[in-house]
């Protein structure tokens, strides 16, 4: 991980022992250098170490860490944030300063803002970094932003007192309130079984050194599902997660099917062209929609199937990318499933669109789904490629047992012509990457690529080692 990204995870570690000491400082109105020393350290120190053990501890304790840091910091910073403010409203005798920097008192706190640290020092252990460095780095951002925040809080407090001090009891219930409440958001598999949130997803892809992401709402949403009214908030959020973290969001990804008639067909273009709003309001340049449906049953795949529905699909894309153009979204169609893929009726959709705001999402994967070769199908698309998915299968032409038709993210499932297929971790698979890749970059792509794991490895694991050799094989051809 280089300078730049480090530090502004560090920053970002450090927001929560800031705030606090600030509260701090609201509490104690006359701080001296000595003062705030002792905060500074008290949180940079454990700021560091948290990661540290978080390195050391890695995949043994993985989950348990996942799963309890925000409990354990919410209900410390709900109770000494209860507590300033019961100790404001009943006017207890002011505590000395030395007092309320006492171990028994700054402990919890140390602790509470440094937990969630626990789990970046995980995804260290996954990532080529030098780790003493790296957490002396969050341990010394800490140090001086905390100092800086128990000075802050000294010269408000000193002006409001009691006042300032429930205020500073509220911030931290907040703050603890705060971290509960990221848990209720879901990113997929890691996020359904709480072990991520869409923020912390955001935070750990730049952690691992991404450059981008890619949002593809399976497993949550931005707008309510009854009205369709968009979340502006959630949104806001997300956006300013990204910002913070020097990730750009740089495309939307939703399932679609426009193998209908009548009504329900024109339902279907107007709920994609809803979802073009929510991309546009994500500030994404791109989004991607499929034009059929995934499960399609193997018979209505045929060529003469295709030969009736493409007039349909082509029709409806052009119509949602018509709207997309109005809101400043690029779309894109991926070769997706075993219906709208492979080269030719691929391109044959692009040709009949035949809009300069449409293009190519190009799953190197997805091809072999239709048993077509993932290098060549890479350099005659590539022209066509507005953005890249990165993806590796084993592949076997023998029934490996737990085979099934569709289910491409848990167990075997069978390509067109009836091999095995089943996600790998990038490189690790049957495809060749660097043949892909080397055709890719042959054909002057330069556009962003995304990993897609569909494997049955831990998620986290396997995104972070595909990231690393999608980058290693880049540079290899």
């Amino acid at each position: 991980m280089d300078f730049l990204s480090l530090f502004i995870l560090a920053v970002g570690l450090s927001m929560d022992a800031f705030a606090v000491a600030v509260c701090k400082g609201l509490a104690l109105k006359k701080i001296t250098l000595r003062h705030a020393l002792t905060v500074g350290l008290w949180f940079g120190v454990f700021q560091a170490l948290m990661p540290l053990l978080g390195y050391l501890l890695a995949a043994q304790f993985r989950e348990a860490i996942t799963a309890y840091a925000h409990w354990i910091a919410f209900g410390l910073l709900v109770l000494i944030g209860g507590n300033m403010i019961r100790e404001a409203i009943f006017e207890k005798e002011e505590a000395e300063t030395d007092s309320a920097l006492s171990f028994r008192s700054m402990l919890p706190l140390a602790v509470a803002t440094s937990i969630d640290a626990l789990a970046v020092g995980v995804t260290f252990a996954f990532l080529d970094v030098r780790i003493v460095p790296s957490v002396t780095l969050i341990g010394v951002t800490t140090l001086i932003l905390s100092m800086i925040g128990v000075k802050a809080g000294s010269l408000f407090g000193a002006k409001y007192e009691k006042k300032a001090e429930i205020l500073g009891g509220v911030i931290l219930i907040l703050l603890g309130v705060k971290t509960l409440l990221e848990r209720s958001y879901s990113l997929d598999q890691e996020i359904k079984q709480g072990k991520l949130t869409l923020p912390e997803a955001i935070d750990w892809a730049a952690a691992h050194g991404a450059e981008c992401m890619e949002l593809v709402p399976f497993a949550f949403r931005f707008d309510d599902p009854e009205t369709g009214k968009i979340d502006e908030n959630f949104i806001a959020a997300v956006k300013r997660r990204a910002a913070d973290a020097g990730l750009p969001l740089v495309n939307y990804s939703v399932l679609a099917d426009f193998c209908k008639e009548g009504e329900a067909l024109e339902k279907e273009i107007a709920r994609i062209c809803h979802e073009v709003d929510i991309a546009a309001a994500l500030g994404v340049p791109r989004m991607r929609h499929d034009v059929c449906g995934f499960r399609r049953p193997h018979k209505e795949n045929t060529l003469k199937d295709f030969e009736r529905w493409m007039p349909v699909m082509a029709e409806a894309a052009a119509r949602v990318t018509a709207h997309g153009r109005e809101v400043g979204v690029k779309t894109m169609i991926e070769n997706h499933g075993f219906f709208a893929n492979g080269c030719d009726r691929v391109e044959r959709i692009l040709n009949q669109v035949n809009d300069e705001n449409y293009g190519l999402l190009l799953d190197t994967g997805n091809i072999v789904c239709v048993d077509e070769d993932a290098a060549v199908a890479a350099q005659a698309l590539a022209p066509l490629t507005r953005m890249v998915h990165l993806k590796d299968f084993y592949i076997r032409t023998r029934d490996p047992g737990d085979a099934t038709q569709f289910d491409c993210a848990g167990s075997w499932f069978r390509s067109r012509g009836g091999k095995y297929l089943r996600g790998a971790i990038l490189a690790q698979g049957d495809l060749d990457i660097w043949a892909i890749l080397r055709s890719l970059k042959a054909s002057g792509y330069d556009g962003d690529i995304a990993i897609e794991f569909e494997g049955l490895e831990d998620a986290q694991y396997a995104s972070a080692v595909s990231l690393q050799n999608a980058r290693r094989i880049w540079n290899e051809v």
